[in-house]
C-alpha cells in the first residue's frame, strides 16, 4: 500500500465516519498538504474501483461503504515510510539510556548506510519536538539531564509516547505487512517484552469482564503503566512480590499465562500494583447505562411542544482601553416541526462514574438529536452492517481523539464527540461553555453531511432522469428508424409487384 501509516488511520477514519473537519484532521495528524494526501489516498481507491473521497473547504467527506480490501492490501516493499521510521526513532531515544549514533539507528531501522542524512534529517526533527537541538544530544552525557534541562521529566514522557502509540498502532487489525510488523517487533525489543499484541488482549479481556473500566483512553494508560513496570521490574529479582491468598483466581490465571509467555519465573511488585488499582474499579452489577435507557424511553412518551437549542453570542467590547470578548449562552425554543430530528445512538467511551454526568449535560444541550438508545462503545459491536436501519446516525462521546477499531460497512454517518479536555474546565460557566461549543460543531457537521447527502442524491436524480430520457429519446429515434425501414419494404415491395405484373402483361 502506497500510504503513511498516519495516512492510512485517516483514510481509515474517513471511511467509517463519512465525515471529518478539515481543521480536526490536520489538528491531530499535524497534516500540512492534506490536498496531496487526499490525492494520494484516491489513487489508493481507485486501483481498486472504490468510492473516492471528496472534499470542500471544511470537510473531507465519504459517500461509500467500508471496504476489507483496502486495509488488506499486500505490501512487498521492503521499505519504511516516514511515519513509521520517526516514531521508531523517537521510541529508540526515548527509551534508550545511551546516546544512540545515527549508525545504531540506521542497524536498528535495517537502512542502508547511503540514507543517513536521510536518518540525521528525522532525528533532528524528532528531538526538535522537545527543543533539543542535534549538537546538544551528541554532546551530552546524561540522556535524563538532557531533557530535565529542557523543562520535561524522561519518565512522563515516555508513558505519554507510549500511551499514544498503543492506541494508534495495536488498535488496527492484523495485516501482512512488512512496515507493521516491523513495527511492532521493534516496539517489543525497546521494551524487552515478546508478545505486547497478546499481554493487550488478556489484560483488556479481564477489563471487559470485571471491571467497571470502559473508555479505551483508561484500558490504553493501564497497559502503558503495566509494560512500563513489567520493562523496568523484570530483572529486578529483589522486587519480587508473595502474591496474596485473597487475590482473585480469574486475575491471577491471567497474570500466569502473562509471565509464562514473557518467560518470566517470578511475580514482579506491578502484579500487587495492578491488581490493588483494579479492585477499586470492580464490575458493578448494575450499569449506570440501563438507567440512561430508561429515562430515554419515559421522556420519549412525553409530548413537547417546543425544543430546547443553544446557542453562544460572542460580542467584542472595550474595558479601560482594552478590547475583550463577552461571551454569552443564549437558549433558544424552536417547534417541533421546525426541526428534522434524526434517529440516533450513543456511544460512551467515558469511566462509568462519569457517564451519567456528562451524558445528562450533553443530552440537555441536543435538543436537535432524537436519541433512542446508549451504549458503552466496549460492548457495542464494532462492524455495523449494511442493512442496520434502526438509527440513522452514531455518536460517540470520548476522552479519544482517535476510535479506530470500527467497520463501518453501512452508510450511516459516525460523529465524534471528542471532550477530553472537559477536565481542565473547573467552573460549571466554564464547563458548560466548553460542551454547547462542541455541541455546535457536532450540529454544524450533521447539518453539512446531511445537505452534502441530499445535493448528491438530487444530482443522482437528475442523472438517471437525464439517462431516462436520452433513453427514450434513442428508443423513440430507433422506433421511428424502424417505421421508416418497414415503409421502404412495403414500398420497394409494391415495387416490385407493379414491375412483375408488367413483364407478365408483356
Amino acid at each position: 500500500m502506497k500510504l503513511d501509516l498516519e495516512e492510512k488511520d485517516l483514510l481509515r477514519e474517513i471511511i467509517n465516519f463519512k465525515i471529518v473537519s478539515k481543521r480536526d484532521i490536520e489538528s491531530r495528524y499535524n497534516f500540512r498538504q492534506l490536498k496531496y494526501i487526499l490525492m494520494k489516498i484516491n489513487d489508493v481507491l481507485k486501483e481498486i474501483n472504490a468510492e473516492v473521497v471528496y472534499s470542500n473547504y471544511s470537510y473531507v467527506y465519504y459517500f461509500g461503504s467500508y471496504n476489507e480490501k483496502i486495509f488488506k492490501l499486500e505490501s512487498e516493499e521492503k521499505k519504511l515510510k516516514r511515519t513509521y521510521r520517526r516514531e521508531l526513532i523517537e521510541l529508540f531515544l526515548l527509551f534508550s539510556d545511551k546516546k544512540l549514533s545515527i549508525y545504531r539507528i540506521i542497524k536498528k531501522l535495517n537502512l542502508k548506510e547511503d540514507e543517513k542524512n536521510k536518518i540525521k534529517s528525522d532525528v533532528q526533527k524528532v528531538l526538535f519536538k522537545y527543543g533539543i537541538s542535534y549538537e546538544e544530544y551528541k554532546d551530552s552525557i546524561n540522556i535524563k539531564e538532557l531533557f530535565r534541562n529542557k523543562g520535561y521529566k524522561l519518565n512522563k514522557i515516555r508513558r505519554e509516547f507510549l500511551e499514544e502509540i498503543l492506541l494508534k498502532r495495536l488498535k488496527n487489525e492484523k495485516n501482512d505487512i512488512y512496515s507493521e510488523n516491523f513495527y511492532i517487533k521493534n516496539l517489543e525489543l525497546t521494551l524487552d517484552i515478546k508478545n505486547i499484541k497478546y499481554i493487550q488482549r488478556k489484560i483488556f479481556l479481564y477489563l471487559e469482564e470485571n471491571s467497571s473500566i470502559n473508555s479505551m483512553k483508561e484500558k490504553y494508560k493501564i497497559l502503558t503503566k503495566f509494560l512500563m513496570d513489567l520493562k523496568s521490574q523484570r530483572y529486578e529479582m529483589e522486587k519480587e512480590v508473595s502474591v496474596e491468598n485473597g487475590m482473585e483466581e480469574k486475575y491471577f490465571t491471567m497474570i500466569k499465562k502473562i509471565l509464562k509467555k514473557e518467560n518470566i519465573k517470578f511475580y514482579p511488585k506491578i502484579v500487587k500494583d495492578l491488581y490493588k488499582n483494579l479492585k477499586t474499579k470492580s464490575k458493578k452489577e448494575k450499569s449506570v447505562i440501563e438507567d440512561i435507557n430508561k429515562k430515554i424511553k419515559e421522556l420519549s412518551l412525553k409530548e413537547n411542544s417546543g425544543i430546547e437549542l443553544y446557542e453562544i453570542e460572542e460580542k467584542r467590547k472595550m474595558h479601560n482601553d482594552e478590547e475583550f470578548i463577552d461571551r454569552k449562552i443564549k437558549k433558544i425554543y424552536v417547534p417541533k416541526e421546525e426541526i428534522k430530528r434524526i434517529k440516533t445512538i450513543v456511544l460512551m467511551d467515558i469511566e462509568e462514574n462519569n457517564i451519567m454526568r456528562i451524558f445528562n449535560e450533553i443530552w440537555k444541550i441536543s435538543g436537535f438529536l432524537e436519541i433512542v438508545e446508549v451504549f458503552n462503545l466496549s460492548e457495542f459491536k464494532k462492524n455495523i452492517n449494511k442493512t442496520e436501519k434502526r438509527y440513522e446516525q452514531i455518536i460517540i462521546i470520548s476522552t479519544s481523539s482517535r476510535i479506530n477499531d470500527i467497520k463501518n460497512f453501512s452508510k450511516i454517518p459516525i460523529y465524534l464527540l471528542n471532550i477530553e479536555n472537559l477536565k481542565t474546565f473547573t467552573t460549571p460557566v466554564a464547563r458548560k461553555y466548553y460542551l454547547i461549543k462542541k455541541v455546535m460543531e457536532l450540529r454544524n457537521t450533521i447539518e453539512e453531511y446531511r445537505k452534502l447527502t441530499n445535493e448528491r442524491q438530487e444530482i443522482i436524480r437528475i442523472i438517471k432522469r437525464n439517462k431516462k430520457k436520452r433513453n427514450d429519446a434513442l428508443q423513440k429515434r430507433n422506433n421511428l428508424q424502424k417505421i421508416k425501414n418497414q415503409i421502404e419494404k412495403m414500398k420497394k415491395k409494391k415495387i416490385g409487384k407493379k414491375v412483375v405484373d408488367k413483364e407478365k402483361k408483356l
